[in-house]
């Protein structure tokens, strides 16, 4: 007969401990689920994958430079075109007041890659409507 108490007592204790452990387990999950406990934790993975973000990108410009340096290097002399100047507001030939007419940005590559692009989307779109998939067809009648 004692040992039936003893092993009821023991039961009990284990049961009531279960439920404590258990209660606690579930308040601390339904906490960490809270919004504003969920802002947080959002935040500072945005944080930590901006960090990531940027520290990769400087990585690879780093990458970039020295590859750049390492074929510069292996051109042969007097055929090595100056590099390239960082682009931005203050590099830009308009921001420069002594600007003349060799600045223009009608003379620049990019001005003709652009012109070329512009074109080629004017006569790309000269077939008429493009039809897709997707779109309604009360869109469709429309057109």
């Amino acid at each position: 007969m004692f040992k039936r108490v003893v092993w009821m007592g023991l039961g009990a204790t284990a049961g009531a401990g279960a439920s404590l452990w258990a209660t606690q387990r579930v308040r601390r999950a339904v906490a960490s689920l809270a919004p504003d406990h969920l802002a947080i934790q959002v935040s500072g993975r945005l944080r930590e994958t901006g960090r990531h973000l940027v520290d990769a990108l400087a990585e690879g410009r780093q990458a970039m430079a020295a590859r750049e340096a390492e074929l510069r290097a292996r051109l042969p002399t007097g055929t090595a075109r100056p590099a390239p100047q960082p682009a931005g507001p203050e590099a830009s030939p308009e921001a420069s007041p002594e600007a003349g007419p060799e600045a223009s940005p009608e003379a620049s590559p990019e001005a003709s890659r652009e012109a070329s692009r512009e074109a080629s989307r004017h006569t790309a779109g000269s077939a008429g409507p493009v039809t897709h998939r997707n779109t309604s067809r009360a869109t469709q009648a429309r057109q």
